[in-house]
Parts: C-alpha cells; structure tokens; sequence
C-alpha cells in the first residue's frame, strides 16, 4: 500500500545486475548487424527472380521456420561448435529467424521490378541493387523486424538457462529471472 521503491533498490543491489546488462547489450550490438545483414540477403533471395531451383530452396527455409531439429540437437550443435558458456552462443544459433525473412521478402516484392532493372541495365550488380535500391526502399520493414530480433535477444533467457553456466555471462533476463524467483513472488 502506497508508494514503495524497495523493489528497485533490491534489484540495484544486486551483484550480477550490471553484469547483466553489459552481456545483453554486447549481444545486441553484435547481434543485429549480423541478424539484420542475414535477414536482408535470405529475403532478396526468396524475392528473386529467375534462379535455379529457387522453389525447392524457398521449401527447405520455410520448412526449418515449422519444424525445428530440436532442444538437445541444438545444444550438442553449440557444445560441438565450441560456444558453449560463451555469449556467442545467444548470438549465432538464432543469427537468421525465417519468419523475418518472409517480412522482408514480402517488402522486397513491393518494390518495382523497373527500379531494380534499371540499376541493373546502369551496370549495378546484385549487392548494389539491394544496398542502393531495394535497402532505402524497404526501411519501414528493416525497423520492423530489427525491432523483432532486439525485443527477442531482450526478453530471450532459455537459451541462457541451457548454454551458460557462468553467471558473470548471464544476460539481463536470467539474472532478473533470479531476483524474482528468490523474491519468492
């Protein structure tokens, strides 16, 4: 009852609370330029136009967004990879979420195919036409799901529960995750 800040001076005394905070901002700022980079180029491919057992290839990426190999596939896949207890661990396994490359498919086909056939009969290559003419074009959805994939790495701390054991590499989630769950709330 009343007006209280006892919650946040507990949450402040606690040891790992900016520990937390530098590891997910490390994840976010390394994560999205790679999430973003990945998405953009997964999204131009489903886009075009004219390639060589596209249909097949635009079936596999979708079927990896409906069926997923799994928790303990995924976690032997990092130990495997030499990630495990290492914040890339939160950052590579998810680098490309096909959901947000169907959002940036569906953007890249809103775009005339004219303006990327006149960049093409100027002399532009592929990786012009998408970072001089489709990139500009498609900013709403590039804010759209990079919005996406930073609310995901935020509020993401399974993947943490599974492959960090060092609590100084725990993101902000998981410690919080701890202050509640020792609040007894």
């Amino acid at each position: 009852k009343g007006f209280n800040v006892g919650a946040y001076t507990m949450a402040f005394k606690h040891p790992l609370l900016m520990s937390g905070y530098r590891n997910i901002l490390f994840v976010l700022v390394v994560s999205l330029p790679i999430n973003i980079l990945l998405t953009l180029c997964c999204g131009y491919f489903m886009a075009s136009k004219n390639i060589m057992f596209k249909g097949p290839i635009v079936a596999l990426i979708m079927f990896t967004m409906f069926f997923n190999a799994g928790m303990i596939p995924n976690y032997l896949n990092v130990r495997s990879l030499g990630l495990y207890d290492s914040l890339w661990a939160l950052i590579l396994p998810g680098a490309l979420s096909v959901y947000n490359s169907v959002i940036c498919k569906t953007a890249i086909e809103a775009v005339p195919d004219s303006l990327s056939e006149s960049a093409y009969i100027d002399g532009a290559n592929e990786l012009q036409i998408l970072g001089r003419v489709i990139v500009p074009l498609c900013k709403p959805a590039i804010a759209t799901f990079t919005l996406f994939h930073a609310v995901g790495h935020w509020n993401s701390y399974f993947n943490a529960t599974m492959y960090i054991n060092d609590r100084n590499k725990w993101p902000l989630m998981l410690i919080v995750r701890e202050m509640v769950a020792e609040s007894g709330t």
